[in-house]
């Protein structure tokens, strides 16, 4: 079972900018890795894979775990003939023995399939090979494994509703993002702080959250402190800091734009590190060259050099085009559940546009854009105009509500501007009906 978090850190309220996580919220990687810990054990067999359904793509992600009981990834497609397509198709368990298998490994002696439901919802299929019992996964074990992965997808659909971008696990086609994971793969199974290093929205924080969930203190807190948005009083990383001392399970401590403390909150840290408290792990990040920060004295050079022992340059998104078409992907399936839309995808023309984009402002830029198609697209499949926005554009309010509600009423004054006002023509810019527009005006006070 997950680790319930802890004590210290969730009964006392932390200062502006920290929020401590508990295990699993973040990542459904540590759900995954719990339960295929615990499936063979389970299924008293030698090992096991999970096939992830994505119900907004075709492949399903394989998700296996190593010799070090580190989690990997990648896309695939069941074969027709294999008990993992027999399972997920009847929705019922297939156990059979010297059959296809989904997984790339030596055909087993013995292996079954279970299907991951929760109600009607279908997460995928759980495949386990060679059964250490004589008589392979007889009825009575094929049972105690229907129980097991009917637990694990009830977690999962809490989980998935709980929200947050990167419940399906990243699987990345761009060489350098997969050399990049490959090196987090790495660093997550040592106890060494890590710095991640690069341009805003380049998904630091998204590699802090990914370093977290396959290393094995993924059952433990996840607590990230946003520098840039913390109070103003000199002793909000001290407050989180004394809480940590005091919850003896650790966890993992990110500190985001590291390079914004305070000085007062930078001693704070070094001293917390000078002390050895290794029950947590530290990873930090910037957007800011941290040499030059230690040169211009904004920044102490003792504690630069402990947080840097293991660096990460995080490259930018025009240098890894081949993921931009992914994380699109991603962030329309969290428009999709934000605004109540089944939107499928996008058209070759809005793909076209979204690989040839530079995006100067990375991560944040894409985000945007797509959040805009998803706004305005009124069918199921997103086109080139409705990403085409006034980049110039900016919305001062940190609030997500405000700045959406903003950016929309600027996108529909500026259509409506752009055809003198009429409705109709409003409508087919904007790719909606034309009663829409006009309750969109009055919604948006424009009217």
């Amino acid at each position: 079972m997950l680790s319930a978090g802890s004590d210290a850190l969730h009964k006392n309220p932390l200062p502006q900018g920290i929020r401590s996580v508990q295990a699993g919220v973040l990542h459904a990687h540590t759900l995954i890795a719990s339960f295929l810990r615990s499936a063979c054990v389970a299924g008293n067999c030698a090992s096991a894979v999970f096939l992830l359904h994505n119900p907004d793509t075709s492949p399903f992600i394989l998700s296996v775990l190593d010799e070090k009981k580190r989690l990997s990834f990648k896309s695939v497609s069941l074969e027709p003939k294999s008990i993992a397509y027999s399972a997920f198709t009847k929705r019922c368990s297939v156990s059979s023995s010297c059959i296809q298998t989904d997984s790339n490994m030596r055909i087993p002696k013995t292996l079954a399939a279970v299907p991951v439901l929760d109600g009607g919802i279908m997460w995928g299929v759980l495949e386990l090979f060679n059964s250490h019992e004589p008589d392979g996964f007889n009825p009575h074990r094929i049972e105690v494994l229907e129980n097991f992965a009917s637990d694990f997808a009830f977690c999962l659909s809490q989980c998935y509703e709980s929200g947050g971008l990167d419940f399906f696990p990243f699987v990345s086609r761009d060489a350098i993002s997969k050399d990049l994971l490959s090196v987090m793969d790495s660093l997550s199974q040592g106890s060494s702080p890590v710095l991640i290093l690069g341009e805003e929205g380049t998904g630091r924080a998204f590699l802090a959250r990914y370093l977290h969930a396959q290393s094995p203190a993924c059952v433990l807190p996840f607590v990230s402190v946003q520098c840039k948005t913390m109070g103003q009083s000199d002793s909000d990383v001290a407050v989180l800091l004394d809480a940590a001392v005091k919850e003896s399970e650790g966890g993992f401590l990110f500190f985001d734009e590291v390079a914004e403390l305070s000085q007062k909150n930078q001693e704070a840290l070094l001293s917390f590190m000078q002390n050895g408290s290794y029950s947590w792990r530290i990873a930090s990040s910037s957007s800011r060259e941290m040499e030059a920060a230690v040169e211009d004295g904004s920044f102490i050079p003792e504690l630069y050099h402990r947080l840097s022992v293991m660096p990460v340059n995080v490259p930018p998104l025009r240098q890894r085009p081949k993921d931009v078409l992914d994380f699109a992907e991603r962030f329309l399936r969290s428009q999709n559940r934000a605004l109540g839309k089944s939107i499928k995808g996008f058209s070759s023309q809005a793909q076209d546009f979204l690989c040839s984009r530079a995006w100067t402002e990375n991560l944040h830029e894409l985000r945007l854009a797509v959040s805009h198609g998803a706004l305005f697209c009124g069918g199921d499949i997103i086109q080139k105009n409705h990403l085409d926005y006034d980049s110039s554009f900016a919305v001062d309010s940190p609030d997500l509500h405000e700045a959406v509600t903003e950016f929309k009423r600027h996108h529909v004054k500026v259509v409506l501007e752009r055809t003198s006002g009429n409705q109709t023509e409003a409508a087919k810019l904007l790719g909606v009906q034309r009663t829409y527009v006009s309750k969109l005006m009055v919604e948006l006070g424009l009217k």
